[in-house]
């Protein structure tokens, strides 16, 4: 059964949706009250000498209200480590330890965007090396934010050919500047011992007068 269920045959606006979410309150509290009473006629008759000051606020504890307009205190959320393997631009996939249902969820990197997991192939998710693996859907990024992810799957995609193109412009470069410092080097001196043009003239006047002289 479904003791909170609202009907209108008339179209919903917001005059009409106004005191039926009154309604619906008043029915969810009457409930719990009625809940609460029982617990403690309950509690009453197992330990009359114990249970007999309780009210029915001990019974329903302390409650706690945050104002609405604090966004930080009005939400509340689960974190979950997760293992990227897969991504595109519309598709994620990522391995955790932890069970996930049919649901949206928020992914906090390469950048914030939510997700939808949903089953693959007829299951919810694969066993892998003791993780689950799951399959989900991107949705509700801007155009900025498509850029962004755009950016960092070719990032991703041509690492390796980015890193290769790195590697011979770095060789490239080297080599270029062995050759300057080859063509800028001076030239290498002459091998054995330099003598002066006075000093050759002698020696070969001392030639041509060893050549004149006869022999005997």
């Amino acid at each position: 059964s479904h003791p909170f269920i609202l009907t209108n045959m008339n179209s919903m606006t917001l005059d009409l949706l106004s005191p039926m979410v009154k309604l619906l309150e008043q029915k969810i509290n009457k409930k719990e009250e009625e809940k609460i009473k029982k617990m403690l006629m309950q509690l009453k008759a197992e330990n009359p000498a114990k249970n007999s000051k309780l009210t029915t606020t001990d019974v329903r504890g302390m409650q706690y209200f945050v104002d609405q307009r604090d966004a930080e205190l009005a939400m509340l959320s689960v974190s979950y480590d997760i293992g990227l393997k897969t991504l595109t631009e519309s598709e994620i996939t990522f391995v955790t330890e932890a069970e996930l249902q049919i649901s949206s969820y928020r992914v906090a990197a390469p950048i914030p965007m939510a997700v939808t997991v949903i089953p693959l192939d007829g299951k919810l998710f694969n066993k892998e090396s003791g993780k689950l693996h799951y399959f989900a859907l991107i949705h509700s990024l801007g155009e900025d934010d498509k850029r962004i992810l755009r950016k960092e799957i070719n990032e991703v995609f041509f690492s390796p050919l980015m890193e290769q193109r790195k590697k011979e412009s770095e060789e490239f470069s080297n080599l270029n500047i062995q050759t300057l410092e080859k063509m800028n080097a001076p030239p290498p001196e002459p091998e054995g011992e330099a003598v002066p043009e006075g000093e050759k003239k002698e020696e070969k006047d001392k030639e041509k007068d060893s050549e004149k002289k006869p022999a005997g």
